[in-house]
């Protein structure tokens, strides 16, 4: 099924509420993010490029982007280069992945993080059961530790 991009008036409304928002969160000292999602669940925002515009539109620094590795794997053609250019926008690292499929690139998933210095949120997003996710997770953490 083929879905459309939004149309402008769509964007001038998520603009307009992001805006506010930002000032809500900037008056709370908190931060906003917003997520890219798949073409299959979504077709507003789709890529980390089209959520740093949408970000950088609103201009507030309390306003960013949540990055889900899962999403991004479906998505990004470069996950290092989709990271490196969120920059100050990247608030949230979201790590992900459809039922262990081997779609994630971990390697230029986490080598971005150490190289932009990031100091934001990290965070396990996980739908397996507790033993499934120790077991699972044991990748992750020897990307983590190098």
């Amino acid at each position: 099924m083929h879905r459309r991009g939004p149309n402008q008036q769509e964007v001038d409304l998520c603009t307009d509420f992001l805006t506010a928002m930002g000032v809500g969160a900037k008056q709370a000292n908190l931060l906003f993010d917003v997520e890219p999602l798949n073409r299959f669940e979504c077709c507003f925002l789709n890529t980390a490029a089209k959520g740093k515009q949408l970000a950088d539109d609103v201009n507030f620094d309390k306003v960013g982007i949540l990055y889900d590795t899962h999403y991004a794997s479906i998505e990004e053609n470069s996950v290092y280069g989709a990271i490196t250019a969120l920059g100050s926008r990247l608030n949230y690292f979201q790590v992900s992945e459809s039922h262990g499929t081997g779609a994630v690139d971990w390697k230029n998933s986490f080598r971005p993080l150490k190289d932009m210095n990031y100091k934001g949120w990290l965070v396990l997003e996980s739908f397996a059961k507790d033993e499934v996710v120790k077991k699972g997770f044991a990748p992750i953490q020897n990307h983590l530790a190098n």
